[in-house]
């Protein structure tokens, strides 16, 4: 077995080797017996494995009011909410531009490239 494959089986069986196919477990054992790069890839997949079992991080108590309560009060005046609220505010009131010949409904060239019968109206 060589990293490539091994750093393979870390990704879709996970860093449990005792659960991998017989096979797979034994050249697993001995390219982790030589290979540093092994060593370190599968303490990443435990490392990573770990952090995703953590609970979740919550974001303190009030903090999606203060920061919705500074929007609300920037209101007509953008600039005083900063960068991101600006962004925000811009791309909400202002919808992009279409021409006429944009909005123009063209589904008879893509009804000539369906099959016989499958653009409807066809029976």
């Amino acid at each position: 077995m060589n990293i490539a494959d091994f750093e393979d089986l870390l990704d879709r069986l996970g860093e449990d080797i005792s659960g991998w196919p017989v096979p797979q477990q034994q050249a697993a054992a001995e390219l982790l017996q030589s290979s540093a790069e092994a060593r370190t890839a599968l303490a990443q997949g435990r490392l990573l494995r770990r952090a995703l079992s953590a609970p979740p991080v919550r974001a303190e108590a009030g903090l999606v009011e203060r920061i919705m309560q500074a929007v609300h009060q920037a209101g007509a005046d953008p600039a005083a909410a900063g960068p991101l609220a600006r962004e925000t505010t811009t791309s909400v009131t202002s919808p992009p531009q279409t021409s006429s010949d944009e909005n123009t409904d063209d589904t008879s060239k893509d009804a000539s490239r369906l099959p016989r019968g499958a653009a409807g109206g066809e029976r």
